[in-house]
């Protein structure tokens, strides 16, 4: 089979779903809480919180949106540089390239028409509370682990995958 240079139709699908649902959810968070209002979903493990959110994963390098949207622009032209070296035949490929530009997209249209990003999911145990987050920071973050676990096994998956 030859290397495929551009993305499967399942990767724009996915993308747009993924975009769609990340936007979607900030929406209705939006609509229904003002800044700092939260509500108890899950008693001692998750609530809904609306957090504004000008820095970047953990809050860190608050107040600075605009130098923030400036390097996600220039990652995302260096993400679609990276695209072309991928093997886009595999699903794998397809599924987390349109995680990670889902993701980025997302947080950079927040950005640029609120000047934050809108974080909303806050799980917790006990006293033990993870920043919030949204849909957006959760696709990247699955990606990214999948790839980084992918990496880490090696040819294991592709030999499992193979035997079926």
């Amino acid at each position: 089979m030859t290397r495929r240079a551009q993305p499967r139709q399942v990767f724009w699908m996915t993308a747009l779903g993924l975009l769609a649902l990340d936007q979607a959810s900030k929406f209705w968070i939006l609509q229904h809480f003002f800044p700092g209002q939260g509500s108890t979903i899950v008693p001692g493990f998750f609530n809904l919180i609306f957090i504004t959110n000008d820095g970047m994963a953990f809050g860190l390098f608050q107040g600075n949106n605009f130098a923030l949207g400036l390097v996600a622009l220039l990652l995302l032209a260096a993400g679609i540089l990276y695209g072309r070296t991928l093997d886009w035949n595999r699903l794998e490929t397809n599924l987390c390239a349109a995680a990670v530009v889902a993701g980025a997209a997302g947080n950079l249209l927040d950005r640029l028409r609120h000047g934050y990003v809108v974080d909303f999911a806050d799980f917790h145990w006990g006293y033990h509370h993870w920043p919030a987050f949204n849909v957006a920071d959760s696709c990247i973050t699955l990606a990214v682990a999948w790839v980084v676990g992918r990496s880490l096994l090696g040819g294991k998956i592709d030999q499992a995958s193979n035997r079926n």
